[in-house]
């Protein structure tokens, strides 16, 4: 294909495509493919063969005939077969008739959710490092990623601090009633320190019926003692969550967070904050 093409049919991708990287992996996988002295750990498969039991049993699906579409959500049997191991290990319980869904590998599994709750702008919270797909996933999905950077030293667990950083502040919530100020740094949620608190923990301890009290210690310029606030949870009704760039680099922020993810226009939830240091260049609206 001449240059003059190529730079042609790439200008005809969309945007979403045109800021998407080159999987890596791919470019690994293609170094590696028909070595045998290479053990590849790229794409996520085996060094060995599919066991044979499996294999037959897709053999003996073929000589049956059962070649045709199956429901979207997958084969009823093996839908149920899922919903039994999920409630085995996991020790919860999805209806295999209308709460499973079979997908072709995880990526596609999180292609489509993103597809169905996401909208433009909306911000996908995700930690790092991790598969090289998941940002471009977001994108695809007109939303916007926001990777949380984890360390080996804390086994690479999410912490609360951390997400706390990214997660974009929104006015007018039962917080911001209270008196808590945009730059406020949270310390304490009921007397407990946030640092060290993995993000479900975190989460766990804002959670709360309506109109019950939650109790928040804040950092505060210019203030040598924390400051202390009790917010009353209340149903809020959220717009939207978007990003929106500046061309001056942003100091600290306060965010708001219900229950642990940002909700799409239109729901409501239980409301607490949650504060966060904003990233540079970057003020969020």
């Amino acid at each position: 294909m001449s240059q003059a093409r190529k730079m042609n049919l790439e200008a005809r991708l969309s945007d979403q495509l045109r800021g998407i990287p080159r999987s890596g992996i791919r470019d690994f996988f293609e170094l590696v493919i028909g070595r045998a002295d290479v053990i590849s750990l790229g794409v996520g498969e085996p060094d060995k063969p599919t066991p044979w039991p499996i294999r037959e049993a897709a053999i003996r699906s073929l000589e049956k005939g059962q070649t045709s579409y199956t429901s979207n959500l997958g084969l009823e049997s093996l839908r149920i077969g899922i919903s039994k191991y999920v409630a085995e290990h996991f020790r919860t319980s999805y209806d295999p008739k209308t709460e499973v869904i079979v997908t072709v590998g995880v990526s596609e599994a999180l292609d489509i959710a993103f597809r169905a709750v996401l909208n433009p702008g909306d911000e996908v919270i995700f930690h790092q490092p991790c598969y090289v797909s998941y940002a471009p996933t977001v994108t695809m999905a007109y939303g916007v990623p926001v990777p949380v950077n984890t360390r080996l030293e804390d086994n690479f667990a999410l912490r609360a601090s951390d997400v706390a950083k990214v997660i974009t502040p929104m006015d007018g919530t039962p917080a911001a009633r209270a008196g808590i100020k945009t730059g406020d740094l949270i310390a304490t949620i009921d007397g407990m320190s946030i640092q060290g608190l993995t993000l479900s923990e975190a989460v766990d301890k804002m959670r709360g019926p309506i109109n019950s009290q939650i109790k928040i210690q804040v950092l505060r310029k210019g203030e040598k003692k924390p400051l202390e606030f009790v917010i009353t949870r209340a149903v809020i009704h959220v717009e939207s969550v978007r990003f929106k760039a500046e061309n001056q680099g942003a100091g600290p922020e306060l965010s708001h967070q219900s229950d642990g993810r940002h909700r799409a226009p239109g729901r409501t939830g239980e409301d607490c904050r949650v504060v966060r240091q904003a990233r540079p260049a970057l003020l969020h609206g």
